[in-house]
């Protein structure tokens, strides 16, 4: 299923909904400082132009509620899957986006 980034989208459950609202292009963690773990909130820090490693930002809703917010890589899209659901989330293909860091 196709989600546009910014636009809600219905699952077919009818109780849950998702959002893309971050697209980037090559996803890197900057080393995190010792002893704190690296999370799905930490913040993606650009590497080469070239879509090595896309990755987009899911806010997931239930009955209109937020109750996840996580990353979902192209390359390795288990990573990071929102707990508790029956669903599980991949990106196969990215159009009409720009890189993160080209966005004022």
């Amino acid at each position: 299923m196709a989600v546009p980034t910014g636009v809600t989208v219905a699952l077919p459950d009818a109780v849950h909904s998702i959002r893309v609202t971050r697209y980037t292009e090559d996803f890197s963690l900057d080393r995190m400082p010792p002893g704190e773990n690296e999370t799905p909130d930490a913040e993606p820090v650009p590497r080469e132009p070239g879509k090595t490693n896309p990755a987009v930002r899911l806010k997931l809703f239930r009955q209109g509620e937020p109750v996840a917010e996580t990353w979902v890589f192209a390359r390795l899209p288990s990573l990071f899957q929102p707990p508790n659901m029956r669903y599980s989330f991949a990106l196969i293909g990215a159009e009409g986006f720009e890189e993160d860091s080209k966005r004022p």
